[in-house]
């Protein structure tokens, strides 16, 4: 069954999971839901594993950022059930998730959970495991209220109904060729001929009666463009460091970098940053660089690529999107729940770039974001000072 534990001993519990994802046997005397977490993922689903269980293991330490982060939790189970895969599966990322909040969700007033639905769904679905139930004391949570419909007294009203030409039902089966009228809803008036639109398929009240409705003519639609898929799982971004900078020869507010991205020679890129940031502080910077931009000249030096920066609402500001420390050069930022694969190179013609762009931002702590979603590495998100800014 496992010794019940205090919220105090989620450090430990977080450690023991740590290990369990690394493939290391846990004494079941300690906790019995770690020793009996599930830890097959997949290929695609071990990495999601591992950022979880670092997010979780920051959460834990930094409580000062707790609120946002839930918010963010809130927004990223709208459409999923559980944290790693598409199904209901509770795996390690679960249990990891819900050692690292539950003292901050157990002083949510309950008043107050409505504000974080999704979150408390999943809450409440983990906190019922039974192992987990075993070692940690249920948390009260509401759950929503639903009034189911009537349906006696629809179902009661069939038989009597006529149809809309005042007919039994039984004088209408006669006319096999015509249409079976549809029921008005009762009680209500008698409904007058809607008129027809030029374009619907639908036909009307008044042309039931008719044996021989007339004949119309299908007007074809027009060509609609099918909407390119812009998911911010398109984008490669990865961790770079600047190892050269230099001013362009002839624009003064372009610097010219040389970027490690991990690749076997280093990126020459293009910023406008120096009016923002000295050239000193460039030297040796790391920061993210859009990888899959198409490759052009800006005046006449060639630009490979694109440093992603915050700036502030009149873009008095602008600085560098900083990735952790301890995240090696080459790393890719993922978004929790965009799985989908980067491509080669943006097409220009598709805009894909230009449509992404505004969903990215900060937020109140300075943490980088996709529609809410963070900027995430193995080692935590990206950040920079400036909040609640724009990304570009």
């Amino acid at each position: 069954m496992g010794v019940p534990r205090s919220d105090g001993d989620g450090a430990r519990t977080l450690q023991l999971l740590r290990a369990r994802m690394g493939g290391q046997s846990v004494d079941a005397k300690e906790v019995g839901f770690v020793c009996n977490a599930d830890v097959s993922y997949s290929e695609e689903e071990q990495p999601q594993a591992l950022e979880w269980l670092a997010f979780a293991e920051k959460f834990f330490l930094e409580n000062a950022s707790a609120d946002t982060n839930l918010k963010l939790l809130n927004t990223f189970l709208q459409s999923k059930s559980v944290f790693v895969g598409n199904g209901t599966r509770i795996t390690l990322a679960d249990l990891g998730m819900f050692v690292a909040i539950r003292e901050k969700v157990a002083a949510i007033p309950v008043e107050d959970q409505e504000n974080l639905p999704n979150l408390f769904r999943w809450f409440d679905y983990v906190q019922n495991k039974e192992d987990v139930r075993q070692v940690y004391a249920q948390i009260y949570i509401k759950k929503p209220y639903f009034s189911p419909p009537n349906l006696s007294d629809q179902d009661s009203s069939k038989a009597s109904k006529p149809n809309v030409d005042g007919k039994s039902m039984a004088e209408t089966k006669d006319n096999r060729n015509a249409p079976s009228p549809q029921p008005l809803p009762s009680p209500a008036p008698p409904l007058p001929a809607p008129t027809p639109a030029p374009d619907s398929s639908v036909s009307t009240v008044s042309s039931v009666s008719k044996s021989k409705p007339a004949k119309e003519t299908k007007e074809k639609p027009p060509a609609q463009k099918k909407e390119v898929d812009c998911d911010v799982s398109v984008l490669d971004i990865c961790v770079g460091q600047i190892k050269k900078v230099w001013k362009h020869p002839s624009a003064d507010t372009l610097y010219v970098e040389e970027i490690d991205v991990g690749e076997a020679q280093p990126r020459q890129i293009v910023s406008g940053l120096v009016k923002y940031v000295p050239e000193s502080e460039m030297l040796n910077r790391r920061v993210l660089v859009l990888l899959n931009v198409k490759a052009g000249k800006v005046r006449d030096v060639l630009s490979s690529g694109l440093v992603l920066c915050a700036s502030n609402g009149d873009h008095s500001q602008c600085e560098p999107v900083s990735p952790p420390d301890g995240v090696p050069v080459g790393e890719r930022v993922k978004f929790a729940g965009h799985d989908g694969k980067a491509e080669e190179v943006l097409n220009p013609k598709k805009k894909q770039w230009d449509k992404i762009a505004p969903e990215l931002g900060t937020d109140e702590q300075g943490i980088a974001n996709y529609q809410g979603v963070p900027f995430q590495t193995s080692k935590g998100p990206c950040k920079s000072a400036i909040v609640n800014g724009s990304i570009k």
